[in-house]
């Protein structure tokens, strides 16, 4: 169960239904989740294959029965079968909400901003009013900020296509 501080107009949706609407677009499972910020772009098929590259060159692979391989900026590629990648915060935010006691959920023109805390740290998602797909997401902890404007993300149709790209190119 989700509770949530809501801050809505009547008109919008229920807290829950906005809450269950992003946690679904987020959803690891539903074919290949693919997002694009300034710094990388990452691709994930739940948690059995994920690629991951950024701005600077490098990358890296996942699968889970062969474990990750790493391509440097230069070109030179290693192999790790024993490195697990986790798809990062983004990816994971679905389970976040969920396990969330409570939601502080904002609306703006264009679109819900959510507010929860998870420990350490306090998480801020922005998504989409009409797609509800994520647009930045921050992560604030007594450490460091986590701050990452998403550019573009979609989920792709789990196709030998796409599989292909979550292979080192």
């Amino acid at each position: 169960m989700i509770a949530a501080l809501v801050v809505l107009p009547n008109s919008a949706p229920q807290a829950s239904e906005v809450l269950q609407n992003v946690a679904a677009t987020i959803a690891v499972d539903d074919g290949i989740l693919y997002a694009r910020t300034d710094s990388s772009e990452t691709w994930v098929l739940g948690e059995t294959a994920m690629r991951w590259r950024g701005a600077n060159g490098t990358e890296e692979a996942y699968a889970r029965d062969a474990g990750t391989t790493k391509r440097a900026a230069d070109g030179t590629i290693t192999r790790h079968p024993e490195t697990i990648m986790v798809p990062n915060e983004l990816f994971r935010v679905g389970g976040m909400l969920e396990r969330a006691k409570d939601v502080g959920l904002e609306e703006t023109h264009d679109m819900y901003v959510l507010r929860w805390r998870e420990h350490p740290g306090a998480l801020t998602l922005y998504v989409d009013k009409e797609t509800y797909a994520p647009l930045r997401f921050v992560d604030r902890s007594p450490q460091n900020t986590f701050d990452e404007t998403i550019r573009e993300f979609k989920v792709l149709p789990d196709t030998p296509a796409n599989r292909r790209l979550l292979a080192l190119q």
